[in-house]
């Protein structure tokens, strides 16, 4: 949830806070009521999670310092 505070635009923050409340909301309510566990889990602790994972990574800078993130890279392509 760190990154969702550095959204680069109001839409992804909108984005990013959807899928917040979605995964939160999901998680309070499977684990307060286990009706709903097998209806709503795979939806907002599985599908849901892994949107807001892809629009991060699709859409954010990196949290890393450069240096960190050149470091990474390096021994990445090392291993090619």
């Amino acid at each position: 949830t760190a990154q969702t505070f550095y959204s680069p635009t109001h839409a992804l923050l909108f984005a990013n806070g959807a899928c917040f409340l979605a995964t939160a909301g999901a998680f309070f309510a499977t684990n307060t009521n286990k009706s709903l566990y097998d209806r709503w889990h795979p939806l907002g602790l599985h599908l849901v999670p892994g949107l807001w994972a892809t629009l991060v990574a699709l859409n954010h800078t990196s949290l890393l310092p450069p240096a960190v993130v050149a470091e990474i890279v390096h021994v990445s392509a090392s291993l090619l």
